[in-house]
């Protein structure tokens, strides 16, 4: 198992927005997801876990001007509007992989 809690922690104490879920989201996360624990390593003791990253801004800046174009949705209904820059998550990354392997020592 993985140190969840010791991960958000770490990540809010770096400024980095985080939060734990029990689902690993939509069908395509959960099923690589669901696919690692009970045919890859984790199926052998090795621990895992998924990591949900949000939309680069520039990503999000698209999607908004489609929506705005498109007129389908309001945006407070979107729910998947958040973005992280890359260096961002790649520091998000870093603390995740760090702190699981200080847990495992």
């Amino acid at each position: 198992m993985l140190p969840l809690h010791a991960i958000q922690r770490r990540l809010l104490e770096a400024g980095i927005p985080a939060r734990l879920s029990s689902t690993a989201g939509t069908f395509l996360c959960n099923a690589t997801m669901y696919t690692f624990l009970h045919t890859g390593p984790a199926g052998r003791g090795v621990p895992c876990g998924f990591v949900h990253l949000p939309y680069l801004p520039e990503q999000v800046a698209a999607l908004l001007e489609d929506l705005r174009k498109e007129q389908l949705l309001e945006l407070h209904q979107r729910a998947d509007l958040a973005s992280m820059s890359l260096a961002t998550m790649v520091e998000a990354v870093r603390i995740v992989l760090g702190v699981s392997l200080a847990a495992a020592a």
